[in-house]
């Protein structure tokens, strides 16, 4: 019982033991030295010598932050791992490698330290303080000057400005067409809001903002998938991979307030003197023909063609002709229209077996990419918040089933 009763003693200390903290103390040699955290020690560069006071220290893991490059006459891994100690690397050269995929990456070496002794250290401890501030901020969501505290406890200095400009919530910056801006605009507003971010949502015909788009664009979208495909070749920054297609609205006729012409659908605008305007660019290049050619009847196209008297450019244009010009009885455009201006004109829904669905999609330029927050929004349009946004300006993720 007595022998019984020892070794319990025994395996209820081992836990208790275990979570001592290592003793920085026998350390102290080892350039800008700190112990910000239990178990964790920060330092600048490593030497030949320093490996055996680590292991007699209690260290059982090293992360290292610099660059083989560094030290071209001493071969920290081998060493430290011919001690029997764990040895990662993790090169940040600088400002340039405070990115958020490092950051995630240096999470995962300390989550997975899972406590034990680890010395974590670079040339000064000043890259170290700098990826420990941005992994309180964007790991573990704490506060711009909370972070950079804590970054100054592990041995941030010199690199402070560069993690004050990555922590600090500037503005995101989105450029697209017209037709989604009311949707776009709205949903910025509520991820503003949510977020303490401030976006900027620019819109309009393209070349109005393009100059200023390849200096600062972390997120552009599209009125189209075609449009999207011309915007890869437009902005060569702009990243493929990140390409997400969001929502949905139908081709739809707008006819004056009233419909005084008593236009109901496509079949309508196929009878002789009505007179249609249409926009032929702006992500709606081809929508006519694609709409009077959907069953396959060049009769319909004929007709149509034959009726269209305007061909403006983008919808922009084409609002200030068809507010120009009262003699216009249709205008084939895109159901959000009349949404965004009620008081313009009224809607006629096409027929199902005529209407056209194309969608507004998002992606990130290689700036955007890299920026948590411009990710962030773009998710958020996705998201059922962006979805119930959307809807309200006549957007869905789905055309209904006839």
């Amino acid at each position: 019982m007595i022998r019984l009763y020892l070794c319990a003693l025994l395996l209820a200390s081992v836990p208790a033991l275990a979570a001592i903290p290592v003793d920085a103390k026998p350390l102290a040699s080892l350039p800008n030295v700190a112990q910000p955290a239990p178990n964790i020690v920060t330092a600048g560069r490593l030497s030949a010598a320093d490996i055996p006071r680590l292991v007699s220290t209690g260290i059982r893991h090293v992360i290292d932050l610099t660059a083989d490059g560094e030290t071209p006459d001493f071969d920290e891994a081998a060493a430290v791992r011919a001690a029997g100690l764990k040895y990662y690397n993790l090169p940040i050269r600088g400002a340039e490698d405070l990115t958020p995929e490092n950051v995630a990456r240096f999470d995962r070496l300390m989550i997975g330290v899972g406590g034990e002794p680890t010395l974590v250290h670079c040339s000064s401890s000043n890259r170290v303080g700098a990826m420990a501030a941005l992994r309180a901020a964007w790991s573990q969501g704490q506060a711009t000057e909370a972070a950079v505290a804590e970054g100054r406890r592990w041995g941030l200095k010199g690199l402070e400005p560069a993690v004050r400009e990555r922590l600090t919530p500037a503005a995101l910056h989105v450029y697209g067409p017209g037709g989604p801006a009311p949707a776009m605009k709205e949903a910025a507003a509520a991820f503003s809001k949510a977020r303490k971010v401030k976006v900027e949502v620019t819109t309009g015909p393209t070349p109005e903002w393009k100059a200023q788009a390849d200096k600062d664009a972390e997120v552009i979208f599209s009125g189209s998938e075609s449009m999207m495909t011309d915007f890869l070749t437009t902005f060569p920054d702009l990243d493929p991979k990140t390409v997400m297609p969001l929502y949905l609205r139908p081709s739809a006729i707008l006819v004056r307030p009233g419909n005084p012409k008593r236009i109901k659908g496509i079949q309508d605008l196929l009878t002789p003197g009505r007179r249609i305007l249409v926009v032929q660019g702006s992500g709606q290049g081809g929508l006519w023909e694609d709409v009077a050619g959907r069953l396959g009847d060049i009769r319909s196209v004929r007709a149509m063609r034959n009726n269209i008297v305007e061909f403006a450019s983008n919808s922009g244009e084409a609002k200030q002709t068809w507010q120009a010009d009262p003699s216009l009885d249709a205008w084939l455009i895109w159901n959000i229209w009349e949404v965004a201006n009620p008081t313009l004109a009224d809607v006629v829904e096409i027929e199902p077996q005529y209407r056209i669905y194309r969608d507004a999609g998002v992606a990130l330029t290689r700036r955007g990419r890299d920026n948590p927050q411009a990710r962030a929004f773009a998710n958020f349009l996705a998201s059922a918040e962006g979805a119930a946004i959307f809807a309200k300006w006549g957007w869905v993720p789905s055309a209904p089933v006839p």
